[in-house]
């Protein structure tokens, strides 16, 4: 239901954050999978050829890397590594260890998202009714400012802010659409916002309000009763009025 309104080029945007997500972060690589799976299997999502076949098995199913040819010693370094073996096993006293190890296995911390992808964003107070700002020119900068961004930039984003910040531009938009000028913008936005779970968590959403503002309801069409039928006008014949005036004698 969220593709509904989003433009193709939001939707082949997201397949394409989801498809390159694996070589970027492995660590998210079978989340990114079941998502990637999960929209292509929904004919709105795949609408408007946004997503190849090809791609999309290539991104569920890539290549497994062989492992390289075993190398083959020579002679010289085998007896090199014996030489080795040998001093390694006569006792001596252990060098102190430059620094503390670090284990393979650890997990590696996530990037802290640059608040650089905030530039461009109108404040906050312009969302929540500050009389300083215009709302139409808030809404244009804002959508400006989101369509500029990368599916993952705009998700940072969306990090960044905290629950009422994002609370206060969710309830901006939803009054966007009852604009006519912005109703179709105001709807696209909702739409490409309400997918991304950093923007949407944390229960900053009114489902009914989302509701109301995504599903486009036409007025019903108050039947006009015909108006009754004039009747027609007599017509009048001119006649010519006889002159009984006494004539001259």
């Amino acid at each position: 239901a969220a593709a509904v309104g989003m433009r193709p080029e939001y939707r082949r945007s997201v397949f394409n954050f989801l498809c390159n997500l694996p070589a970027r972060k492995p660590i998210f690589s079978s989340q990114a999978k079941e998502i990637l799976k999960l929209l292509a299997d929904q004919p709105e999502w795949r609408k408007d050829g946004v997503l190849e076949d090809a791609t999309l098995h290539a991104a569920l199913n890539p290549p497994k890397v062989a492992p390289g040819p075993k190398e083959v010693q020579s002679p010289a370094s085998t007896e090199v590594d014996k030489t080795v073996a040998d001093t390694a096993s006569t006792p001596h006293e252990a060098p102190a260890p430059a620094g503390p190890l670090v284990s393979s296995t650890d997990v590696v911390e996530e990037e802290t998202p640059s608040k650089d992808v905030l530039v461009g964003m109108p404040p906050i107070e312009a969302f929540q009714g500050d009389k300083r700002y215009d709302a139409g020119d808030t809404f244009k900068d804002f959508r400006k400012w989101a369509r500029k961004l990368a599916v993952w930039d705009l998700a940072a984003a969306g990090g960044l802010l905290d629950p009422q910040a994002r609370r206060a531009i969710f309830t901006f938009l939803t009054k966007i659409c009852e604009r006519r000028l912005y109703s179709y913008q105001g709807r696209e936005m909702l739409s490409m916002l309400l997918s991304i779970d950093e923007w949407a968590d944390g229960g900053v959403v009114d489902d009914g309000e989302m509701t109301k503002s995504l599903n486009v309801r036409q007025s019903p069409t108050i039947p006009m009763e015909p108006r009754p039928l004039r009747p027609p006008s007599p017509v009048v014949v001119p006649t010519r009025v006889r002159d009984y005036s006494p004539g001259r004698p």
